[in-house]
């Protein structure tokens, strides 16, 4: 069970990754005071023992001109010992970067939040800003044009609407910020990983099968582009034959060359289809 909770925080870990650059400042502007105007993503390599890696550094300018170092660390379990370590954090990207340094520890388990969010020393007091995202409505972002900042809404508190309205209008939502079925077998993909935190996945699955998310790359925008991308078209074909054939998703990509996300992503749709037919 540690082992399958392990992996199951490694992959909320890559898709908060994966989105976050896109929506970083949007997610300052919504839950602090700052107001920033344009960022730059920072990667600090950090030691201390053995490397630590840092979820997010971003160097902000904000409307008043100022300039900062803001430190995002997601959770998806309360950890006792999170104070201990973001002191570590500051220290190092402040001896980097010699900045003013905002730290925020967003909260996404679904327990209640429970851990410090400060230490306290004989000569000063270190502290960082804890944030619980069920304690933010996800209005806050499910009006956003950003698919990445639109899939944080499942995590977010419903204020007392029918959880299966509002993933149905996530699931709308994204579907017109998309422009490919690719995209959006990706977003869906996510949230339906994320769901898992909030024990929505059944209400996700429900959502796909009135959705009728169908397997047409063929219609896809991205494959009516050219003799490029009709090789790519190609490569598709294989890919979904070999997987029709019971072959494993590294294998796959192996041979394709196609990314492992891709193939899963192909994978889910030949599920939606064949549920469909």
């Amino acid at each position: 069970m540690k082992e399958i909770n392990e992996r199951m925080a490694q992959e909320y870990d890559k898709i908060i990754k994966e989105n976050l650059e896109k929506v970083v400042l949007q997610l300052i502007r919504k839950t602090t005071h700052i107001d920033p105007i344009k960022g730059e993503v920072l990667y600090p390599e950090l030691h201390y023992t053995i490397e630590r890696e840092a979820d997010f550094v971003e160097k902000i300018t904000t409307n008043d001109n100022k300039t900062l170092v803001f430190h995002i660390e997601f959770q998806t379990a309360n950890d006792k010992s999170i104070a201990d370590r973001m002191f570590v954090y500051a220290g190092l990207i402040y001896k980097i970067y010699r900045l003013p340094l905002r730290q925020i520890v967003f909260y996404i388990g679904n327990d209640p939040v429970n851990m410090p969010n400060k230490l306290s020393m004989p000569t000063f007091e270190y502290n960082f800003q804890l944030i619980d995202l069920q304690s933010i409505s996800y209005k806050e972002f499910i009006h956003s044009n950003i698919p990445e900042e639109v899939l944080l809404a499942i995590l977010c508190n419903f204020g007392g609407v029918d959880p299966e309205m509002v993933v149905e209008e996530i699931f709308s939502k994204l579907r017109s910020l998309q422009d490919s079925n690719l995209n959006f077998q990706r977003s869906v993909r996510q949230l339906d990983m994320l769901s898992l935190l909030r024990n929505l996945q059944p209400l996700i699955l429900k959502q796909e099968q009135k959705m009728a998310l169908t397997l047409d790359i063929k219609q896809d925008l991205r494959y009516k582009q050219g003799a490029e991308q009709g090789a790519e078209e190609k490569t598709i074909e294989i890919a979904l034959e070999m997987l029709k054939k019971g072959l494993d998703n590294e294998l796959v990509s192996e041979i394709t060359k196609l990314p492992i996300g891709q193939i899963e992503t192909i994978r889910l749709q030949l599920k939606a289809a064949d549920k469909n037919k």
